[in-house]
């Protein structure tokens, strides 16, 4: 995993139910999310087929 903060690396290893999380600016969201998905596809036997990832901004909403 690259440098990321305690509570990313939880979100990222959490695999036992739905994750939600939400972050600030800058906060390397979009790197948490692609670590998550590496980690469901390698260690939890996830076919890539069956992940679907979503993100937006305020910008897009308007």
């Amino acid at each position: 995993m690259v440098f990321l903060n305690n509570y990313q690396k939880y979100s990222i290893s959490f695999i036992t139910g739905l994750c939600f999380v939400i972050a600030g600016s800058c906060s390397r969201k979009i790197r948490v999310i692609i670590e998550k998905i590496i980690c469901l596809i390698k260690y939890s036997n996830f076919k890539s087929d069956n992940l679907i990832a979503l993100t937006f901004t305020n910008k897009a909403v308007k």
